[in-house]
């Protein structure tokens, strides 16, 4: 089993307002409209520790709620999983890479605002056949996703906590991963 977690600078959220600056680094997680802007939430797991071959047989990302101010009624949430071409450029991503990138898939359910509250934990679980693509990304070295909020019918904006500053609860998003055998690896053949 893993539990992985984001290193500080591969979490964070953009918006709208500032096409060209992604806040990685930041402790929000911010995903919805507020005040005519959109934002998307940001999160990218390094899976360089896996070994190579290894199965993937469970996944699962648990994020914590940090702050439903700017939360109204209705609307809906996800986590897409991005295509893995945006993986190489994350750290100087901007906001319409990020909106424009391809949702490989959209991982666990869609959650209402009554499944949003602060000290709340929201856990998104792959179906099985969604592994496949978690799977192939280990021999890329990292994986990326984009939590989407409402982008229409006013304001209305929700916020993870990143836990990686002083402001948030202190909770990072956790990628949980059950994982089977190894690939084999080769044997030597001694030949007299």
């Amino acid at each position: 089993t893993f539990e992985l977690t984001p290193a500080p600078n591969l979490i964070g959220w953009i918006a709208s307002n500032e096409p060209a600056k992604n806040y990685l680094g930041d402790y929000n997680l911010h995903a919805g409209t507020y005040s005519d802007t959109e934002y998307y939430g940001l999160v990218q797991f390094n899976l360089s520790a896996i070994p190579a071959g290894t199965q993937i047989q469970f996944a699962s990302i648990e994020l914590i709620g940090l702050n439903r101010e700017r939360l109204s009624s209705g609307g809906q949430w996800q986590l897409a999983l991005l295509d893995g071409a945006i993986d190489r450029g994350w750290a100087t991503t901007t906001f319409r890479q990020v909106r424009d990138t391809a949702a490989a898939q959209i991982i666990g359910g869609v959650l209402g605002a009554d499944d949003l509250d602060v000290s709340r934990v929201n856990t998104f679980e792959f179906k099985p056949e969604q592994l496949k693509d978690l799977q192939q990304r280990l021999s890329q070295g990292a994986v990326a996703f984009r939590l989407e909020g409402p982008t229409v019918g006013g304001n209305n904006l929700f916020t993870w906590d990143a836990g990686t500053q002083q402001g948030g609860l202190g909770f990072k998003p956790v990628l949980r991963l059950g994982t089977g055998p190894f690939a084999p690896t080769p044997t030597a053949t001694f030949v007299a």
